[in-house]
């Protein structure tokens, strides 16, 4: 009853309208890709829903006697509706937010929302945030140090060998190198810094979620890592996880799909959690060069299809995606890679004070034709790449 009631009130319908196309542009993406983006979908039905509640009440007497459902007291179906936008919209309500949405209205509590540039953070916050050092490092600054803890350990365990026989300097080793001290305590300072790293992070998604106004953006921020996930226990993102959610998620939390998809794919987080970094054209120049095969990482293009967008409900349906599309996938993704780490040089990091490391390496790439969903794909560099990024950010599967 109450869907024929909200498909019969033009009302509703264009507030519903106004919402996804003026307010909240991931929305069209969500619609577009049900199957993959379920919860975001439903975060931006709420709304909808929401403001049609809203809409209910101002229809009066007119709405309620042609209403078949027995009638509800306005003021507790306001409550109702404001409780339900501040489970939805937010993290649940803080001390004060019930009133408060209940003395503006929900139309003026989304739109603040909506623009969270517009909403100061409390002091207290601000400052909590300010002594996370880790949250202000680039990507660049993170790999170095994880780079020098890894060589110390190693260095300590070459050290130790030597020592266990016989071969420290003239002979004589110490009672530290013997047993072993040296590398224990490399170990531990690697280990406490990971764990510097994963305490700062979580702290600092805490604190925003319990005392960050701008809760919708928390709530998608949340979101959108949980989607678009990589693993902290691997390697490297050990020390990304944070750097990854302030660059690639937390930008694009409430813009486009698009931007949101190219800013995690070229992200050095996703990059080598997926492998992708590695991944090289079975005919690529950088074989030939060194005469030995890379290989073809197919782990993110995968990936990519099956849950960041298609679905892998999909897989293997008409209109969805075969294995073979996985394979072309990845060799369009070839070269797709991050400063560093990936050309194996020794010494600092280029670029390490730049917000990104992506680089597109056109000695690794597959310079073959390639034929993904039915498309023939021409050669031509990192665009092929960003070509499947577009179509897949707009598929309508």
């Amino acid at each position: 009853m109450n869907e024929e009631r909200d498909a019969s009130n033009p009302r509703m319908a264009r507030r519903g309208e106004r919402l996804q196309a003026r307010s909240f542009p991931c929305a069209s993406a969500c619609s577009s890709v049900v199957g993959v983006f379920t919860i975001a979908t439903a975060v931006c039905f709420s709304l909808v829903a929401a403001r049609s509640i809203a809409a209910d009440q101002q229809a009066g007497a007119a709405r309620v006697a042609n209403r078949a459902s027995p009638t509800i007291d306005d003021e507790a179906r306001n409550d109702a509706s404001v409780a339900h936008v501040l489970n939805r919209a937010a993290f649940g309500p803080r001390p004060g937010d019930f009133e408060r949405v209940k003395r503006i209205g929900i139309d003026a509590y989304l739109d603040e929302q909506l623009d969270p540039d517009g909403i100061a953070l409390p002091d207290d916050l601000t400052q909590r945030l300010a002594g996370l050092d880790v949250q202000r490092l680039p990507a660049g600054t993170l790999i170095v140090a994880f780079r020098d803890e890894q060589k110390a350990v190693r260095q300590a365990q070459r050290e130790q060998s030597q020592a266990a026989q016989g071969q420290g300097a003239q002979g004589q080793v110490g009672d530290r190198m013997k047993d072993g001290a040296a590398k224990d305590d490399a170990v531990a300072a690697r280990r406490e810094l990971y764990r510097r790293f994963a305490l700062q992070t979580a702290e600092a998604r805490l604190a925003r979620a319990i005392e960050s106004p701008r809760q919708l953006q928390e709530v998608m921020t949340d979101f959108w890592y949980n989607h678009f996930n990589v693993f902290v226990g691997k390697g490297l993102d050990r020390v990304l996880v944070s750097n990854y959610e302030r660059d690639a998620i937390r930008p694009h939390a409430l813009g486009h799909f698009r931007e949101l998809l190219g800013a995690t794919a070229k992200h050095p987080a996703m990059l080598f959690y997926l492998d992708n970094w590695l991944s090289t054209g079975a005919d690529a120049e950088v074989n030939r060069a060194a005469r030995q095969q890379a290989g073809l990482n197919e782990n993110y293009a995968r990936e990519l299809m099956e849950l960041h967008t298609l679905g892998v409900e999909n897989e293997g349906k008409p209109g969805g995606y075969m294995q073979k599309d996985v394979t072309e996938l990845a060799r369009m993704l070839t070269g797709w890679t991050f400063d560093g780490l990936a050309t194996g040089r020794a010494g600092p990091i280029a670029g390490v004070e730049s917000r990104s490391l992506f680089i597109f390496a056109p000695r690794r790439h597959d310079n073959g034709a390639k034929l993904w969903l039915g498309h023939q794909i021409a050669p031509n560099g990192q665009q092929e790449g960003e070509y499947a990024l577009d179509l897949l950010a707009m598929h309508p599967a």
